[in-house]
């Protein structure tokens, strides 16, 4: 693979969360990293510009952030709120009916 320190960081920050699947890390124009899965893949989105301005720790960091956002406490909680926050807006833009007679 391309990059072996960058997939040695990014699978040391899935490790050190508990993440366990496959890594493609895709590499953008921004300043900026996210991070999707798609079943046991995940797909590491790191911008250009933080490769050139960070320090190998502060990469892990980044990777450890976006890799937190799949572990099974931070899922849970993250489920409820966007379910709360879905019921409020529902809750917020619903219309009444009249009541038919």
């Amino acid at each position: 693979k391309e990059f072996p320190k960058l997939y040695g960081i990014a699978k040391k920050a899935a490790a050190a969360s508990g993440c366990v699947g496959e890594i493609t890390i895709i590499l953008s124009f921004d300043c900026n990293a996210s991070i999707l899965r798609n079943k046991k893949r995940f797909f590491l989105q790191i911008g250009i510009v933080l490769l050139n301005i960070l320090s190998e720790d502060e990469l892990f960091a980044i990777c450890l952030h976006e890799f937190s956002h799949y572990t099974k406490e931070n899922e849970e909680m993250e489920f409820e709120i966007r379910t709360t926050e879905h019921t409020r807006s529902i809750r917020n833009t619903a219309v009444r009916l009249p009541e038919m007679t």
